[in-house]
């Protein structure tokens, strides 16, 4: 646990995972699925049950993947087996049943909200055999993504001068180091790279884009390219596609507040950026963010449409919270008929 808290900074190393995915109406039905695949497992079935849950793929109910770690060289015709790569998470042990399980599960999302770390689009349950339940929030590895980035994009000494006498920090740094780190490198970036270099080493730091999503937008895509039937469809999906119109060979998307009620009621550009946007360290301080900071949430925006093409294309950034508009939205060229 970190010191005077009731939440722990672990790591968690690869594992390899055996699992069934499932579409709950509500929460309450999980204990009739984790039975069910533990009868699928048969008895080599370990202590904990590893249950994730992903956000954005369904417009009602629950999509969650239940498994356990299975052995190694484990096989099955019924379960589902692969790796889950090392992450990090906010941990929180909850130790009063189901019922107030959703309590502390805000109260864990809310820890991690005051100290802005950067979570991803899913978090994790694990049921421990004497009846705890461990609460897991993956957060997102900036830092090392952008060094990746760096790596593959950028000469060496270049690299050197963008990332010399930065302090070394992690996930779970504090918001002041990771701020500073991510302000000092991508104001290094923008000095010495042009515009098409920093579009690709930041929007490749992006949050990943729910696949699943991405998947049935190309299958629609795939089996009718007309590419206003293709907006039409996704109009009609999950929120998670964000508003979309088509201009001529142009597509504009952009995003609704973070908090609508706060955005409407918000007097002061403090106060909209505040309301209006997603990311924890731009809030922290949205003075200060270098603008082609930005080009992370293109990276939203490119992973998805990248998807649905399967061609490369650059996400202009048009607008943004910080720099005054009411919005922050995002433009490209939808590629030409003949390249599919």
């Amino acid at each position: 646990m970190e010191k005077g808290t009731r939440y722990g900074h672990k790591t968690i190393k690869p594992v390899q995972f055996v699992s069934k995915r499932f579409h709950l109406s509500e929460k309450s039905e999980i204990k009739k699925k984790i039975n069910e695949v533990k009868d699928l497992f048969g008895s080599e079935t370990t202590e904990d049950v590893i249950c994730i849950y992903r956000y954005g793929t369904m417009n009602e109910g629950l999509d969650v993947e239940i498994g356990f770690p299975a052995p190694k060289g484990f096989e099955s015709e019924t379960l589902q087996t692969r790796i889950i790569p090392e992450i990090n998470v906010i941990s929180h042990i909850h130790i009063n049943g189901l019922e107030s399980l959703i309590t502390s599960i805000r109260e864990t999302y809310k820890y991690t909200s005051e100290n802005k770390f950067i979570v991803d689009e899913y978090y994790i349950e694990v049921w421990h055999e004497n009846g705890d339940i461990e609460i897991q929030i993956p957060l997102h590895n900036w830092h090392h993504l952008f060094l990746t980035n760096l790596e593959s994009n950028v000469d060496k000494s270049k690299t050197e001068k963008i990332i010399s006498n930065l302090k070394s920090v992690d996930v779970f740094s504090s918001i002041i180091d990771r701020f500073k780190w991510i302000k000092e490198a991508t104001s290094k970036l923008e000095k010495i790279t042009d515009e098409k270099c920093r579009y690709e080493v930041v929007s490749k730091c992006a949050h990943v884009f729910p696949v699943d999503l991405t998947k049935k937008a190309r299958k629609q895509f795939e089996s009718n390219p007309d590419i206003d039937d293709l907006i039409s469809f996704m109009k009609k999906q999950s929120g998670w596609y964000g508003n979309i119109k088509r201009e001529g060979d142009k597509i504009i998307t952009w995003k609704n507040p973070a908090n609508p009620k706060l955005y409407t009621a918000a007097k002061t550009k403090e106060e909209k950026i505040m309301a209006y946007c997603f990311c924890p360290i731009v809030k922290h301080n949205p003075e200060e963010i270098p603008h082609s900071f930005c080009n992370c949430s293109a990276g939203w925006v490119r992973q998805l449409w990248e998807g649905i093409f399967q061609k490369s294309i650059h996400v202009n950034v048009d607008e943004t919270i910080i720099s005054g508009a009411e919005r922050c939205s995002f433009s490209f060229q939808i590629p030409k008929t003949s390249d599919f």
